[in-house]
């Protein structure tokens, strides 16, 4: 299983990143969820816990991803360059946070 400090802005916006990998991002990748909001192969039920957050950056991704104006970076994938932001209260999926996948 990948850590999540190892994914890139290319895992989160690539539309063939597995779903259950998006989710991960999402959780534990504050830095990655707005690229996460707009990839088109991201759950429902992340989807919904992404908007719940409140955050500026998220929700403008989804209001672009509602208007079909998202566009993901070009590039090819890499190691990640940080860590991030601590991960949220809850998970997208109904588990704690840190809990067992």
């Amino acid at each position: 299983m990948t850590s999540p400090e190892q994914y890139s802005a290319y895992d989160a916006s690539n539309p063939a990143t597995a779903p259950e990998d998006l989710a991960r991002i999402a959780e534990h990748r504050g830095d990655l969820r707005a690229l996460v909001a707009g990839n088109p192969g991201t759950p429902p039920e992340v989807l919904r816990w992404l908007g719940s957050l409140g955050d500026v950056a998220v929700d403008s991704a989804l209001r672009r991803r509602d208007s079909g104006g998202f566009a993901a970076p070009s590039g090819s994938p890499g190691p990640a360059g940080s860590a991030g932001s601590a991960p949220a209260a809850g998970a997208p999926w109904g588990r704690p946070v840190g809990g067992p996948p």
